[in-house]
């Protein structure tokens, strides 16, 4: 993780970049809680060509496939720093867990 840190900290987290996305699996009614609470529907999901952000039950969590190390390095680099603030995402591509 130190050396995601450095990296972070020289390069940026790039996280839109397509290779640097998180894997997860949901299920259909937590997926389905997440769209309701961001006031979304299934179809603009499906047809938006920008990561979608949704909001997720704040004690919901996803099982990550990938990431995970990432996703804590920026967690730590950017702890109390305006830089993250209002911009702690990061793109998760969903896969059904059914």
């Amino acid at each position: 993780m130190k050396r995601l840190i450095r990296i972070f900290a020289l390069k940026g987290c790039r996280r839109l970049k397509l290779e640097h996305y998180m894997l997860a699996l949901i299920s259909q009614t937590e997926l389905n809680e997440a769209l309701k609470l961001s006031c979304k529907t299934l179809d603009d999901l499906r047809s938006n060509g920008f990561p979608l952000k949704l909001d997720f039950r704040p004690l919901q969590r996803l099982k990550c496939l990938n990431g995970r190390y990432r996703l804590q390095a920026a967690k730590k680099l950017f702890k109390g720093s305006k830089g993250f603030k209002g911009e702690d995402w990061w793109v998760v591509d969903l896969y059904s867990n059914g």
